[in-house]
């Protein structure tokens, strides 16, 4: 059975004209806060469990589009006292966010609407984007709860892009492979590229962030580790001291990272340079 794509992006991309002028942003990168599907996972991971453990112990604590925890919550609120957040509440022009709730709520608490317009002096716009989306399929907590309810729960967000009411690119069948997912970060990046905004906040999730920094060849790391030491979704301890300055390594709950997202002249690769890792 093949996947469904988050199609929105993958049709645009061949038409979207990137003016030369914007082809390097600002973007800060944001991992949703603790959720009630990684709990017991999550500290699981750190520990240095095999990949096999902990998609059992996430498949025992797993619901649909799972929410964040009051520890959750908690790490977004924390989060927003940070340098890099604090930076992006003077400078950003666009919040966007994947559609799962987790990462709408974090993005709610890590760059206040209240916050941003007394910053800005204006109102800054809020979208919903499904190919930020998790790591899609077989998880429960990787199925979005409907358009309606999201509108109705989030209604300052704009959930236009989202295109069906009921989550149709979720399959129990299958997990998402890899491979698709770096695609849906590259296709991503360029999305952000082509906006008019200069400074943009992203909310999204551990596992597409991890595609995002380790697994496109198009999508290239400046001042990162070289290709041979790239980071191993199965077995890596995000707590081992030597990866605390590694671009490539996999985001904490809440973790605020600062980008300079550029395109290359060939125009298809992309290029992030860490500004801060906080």
């Amino acid at each position: 059975m093949a996947f469904l794509a988050c199609t929105i992006i993958h049709r645009v991309k061949r038409s979207l004209y990137i003016n030369p002028s914007c082809r390097t942003k600002t973007i800060y990168f944001v991992r949703h806060g603790q959720a009630t599907h990684n709990v017991r996972a999550e500290p699981l991971r750190e520990s240095g469990c095999s990949h096999e453990d902990f998609m059992k112990q996430m498949q025992e604590d797993d619901e649909v589009d799972a929410r964040l925890t009051e520890q959750g919550k908690a790490q977004a609120i924390e989060a927003a006292k940070s340098v890099s957040a604090q930076q992006a509440h003077r400078t950003v022009d666009l919040v966007v966010s994947s559609p799962l709730t987790r990462a709408l709520h974090t993005a709610d608490l890590v760059f206040p609407k209240q916050l941003l317009k007394e910053h800005r002096k204006k109102d800054i716009p809020r979208v919903a984007l499904e190919d930020f989306r998790e790591i899609n399929g077989l998880l429960l907590n990787g199925k979005r709860s409907g358009k309606p309810h999201l509108k109705q729960a989030f209604p300052h967000w704009d959930f236009s892009l989202v295109e069906h009411d009921d989550d149709k690119t979720w399959t129990a069948e299958q997990l998402e492979e890899m491979k698709s997912v770096a695609e849906r970060a590259h296709n991503c990046l360029h999305w952000l590229l082509s906006r008019p905004e200069q400074h943009i906040a992203v909310v999204t999730h551990g596992g597409f962030l991890h595609a995002m920094l380790n697994e496109h060849d198009d999508i290239v790391i400046k001042d990162a580790e070289p290709e041979s030491h790239k980071l191993d979704v199965s077995n890596e301890r995000t707590s081992n001291p030597n990866l605390k300055n590694n671009a490539r390594r996999r985001f904490r709950n809440c973790e605020v990272r600062e980008m300079n997202v550029s395109l290359n002249d060939c125009g298809h690769a992309v290029t992030l340079h860490p500004a801060t890792l906080t």
